[in-house]
């Protein structure tokens, strides 16, 4: 049997998860119709599935598998779209868990992490859509858990070298949901060699010494390549001719899927560019259905993170940089270093057209930012703790609630959505 300690250790957690889990199941039959991308990744599944053909060739399979198992379970109706979306919505809930207990060591501001990334908003309109970007960042958090995890001086090495055989992994399943993975899996790689090759001034200390260079590449050199080909497997046992072959698989495949991305060139109205999503300028409806006989009601979906922690978060960030670079911060380096690559990455990106939601991993790390902010201001009024910590959440958990009938599908009087509309530019 567990230890009482134990026993705690692992309950937080699983009440976070279940909780997730009920607050993202409830209305999920609404919008009744398919949602955004849902039009895109629902039929590719099903066919996926049913071994016939790969319509959405421009991304990798393992995103749409995970949403056949769904579709699987629950059928071809709006449950079975996004149920496996609400289960890797509360996975990703434990993953940032993880991720603060990984950076700040200590379970509280753990907690922290993960209430905030509940009232976010992001983490629940994506949890409650059938999109490859919920199940990739799932792998992803705990991936990035692992690796700050592993930073961590005086870590013997055989801790070292599971956590980031772990990170490997994890990375491999993301960038097979998701092309957008591979640059944090690139930085975390390219980070851990600089740190294990020469000691500068601007990294923390991390326990590398007692890594091979060996154990180095295979744990996040050739484990995230398999983990990312194994997926890929599925199209060996595909019915009828041609079948790709094993060398298809290992290149032409990738090949399309980059050619892919350079394709996507259409306008959309609801397009925007990196530069607007730190601010808000420019979020996204994924749905907003009229219901009645004179269309008098609406459901709408938009995906627009809490303005207290968006905004806020930018300051956060601001100062965690200064933090880093200033005072040599383990913590605000893994957090702003996070945040740079999950934003900055797509300025690298050659793909014309983008979104807001692309900004959602970035958005993610803002509850690790804000959670150093509050861990800092404990520090130097420790009086105040946790008094100012509950209050700051119940202030995020009041804007989350106020923006619950648009991030929801709740059915309104259909020009009453006008009233969340802080700025003409997220009509």
């Amino acid at each position: 049997m567990l230890s009482q300690g134990k026993e705690r250790k692992f309950l937080v957690p699983a009440l976070l998860f279940l909780a997730a889990v009920a607050l993202f199941s409830f209305n999920l039959q609404y919008p009744a119709t398919r949602n955004f991308d849902e039009f895109h990744y629902v039929p590719a599944a099903q066919k996926l599935w049913a071994l016939q053909e790969n319509p959405n060739w421009e991304h990798p399979p393992l995103g749409k598998l995970i949403l056949g198992v769904g579709l699987a379970l629950a059928g071809d109706n709006p449950v079975g779209w996004r149920c496996m979306s609400v289960l890797f919505g509360g996975i990703t809930l434990l993953g940032m868990y993880f991720w603060g207990l990984a950076v700040f060591g200590n379970r509280r501001s753990a907690l922290t992490v993960a209430l905030l990334t509940l009232v976010n908003q992001l983490l629940y309109v994506q949890a409650r859509i059938g999109m490859l970007d919920t199940f990739m960042f799932a792998f992803l958090s705990f991936a990035l858990a692992a690796v700050s995890g592993a930073w961590r001086p005086h870590l013997p090495a055989r801790t070292v070298h599971k956590l980031l055989t772990a990170a490997g992994i994890l990375f491999g399943l993301a960038a097979a949901c998701k092309w957008s993975a591979l640059i944090p899996w690139g930085l975390a790689l390219a980070g851990v060699s600089l740190a294990k090759a020469v000691r500068l001034p601007w990294l923390p200390e991390g326990s590398w010494q007692g890594l091979s260079w060996k154990q180095l590449g295979v744990s996040l050199g050739l484990l995230p390549v398999v983990f990312y080909y194994l997926p890929f497997t599925i199209f060996l046992f595909f019915e009828g001719q041609p079948r790709p072959g094993l060398l298809d698989i290992l290149f032409r495949m990738q090949w399309a899927i980059w050619d892919g991305q350079l394709r996507v060139v259409s306008d959309h109205p609801y397009m925007s560019h990196w530069y607007d999503w730190a601010t808000l300028k420019r979020p996204i409806w994924y749905a907003f259905d009229h219901e009645g006989a004179s269309q008098e009601w609406v459901r709408g979906v938009v995906l627009l993170g809490n303005p207290v922690l968006m905004w806020g978060g930018l300051a956060a960030i601001a100062l965690g940089l200064w933090s880093w670079l200033k005072e040599r911060s383990r913590e605000a380096f893994l957090i702003v270093a996070a945040y740079l690559c999950l934003y900055l990455g797509w300025v690298l990106i050659p793909r014309k057209i983008s979104f807001y939601y692309y900004y959602y991993p970035a958005g993610m790390t803002l509850s690790l930012a804000w959670t150093w902010i509050l861990d800092e201001a404990d520090k130097e009024r420790p009086a105040w703790s946790p008094w100012l910590r509950w209050a700051f959440f119940v202030g995020c958990l009041g804007f989350f609630l106020y923006f619950l009938p648009i991030l929801g599908a709740f059915k309104i009087p259909a020009e009453s959505f006008r009233r969340w509309m802080w700025l003409d530019s997220w009509i």
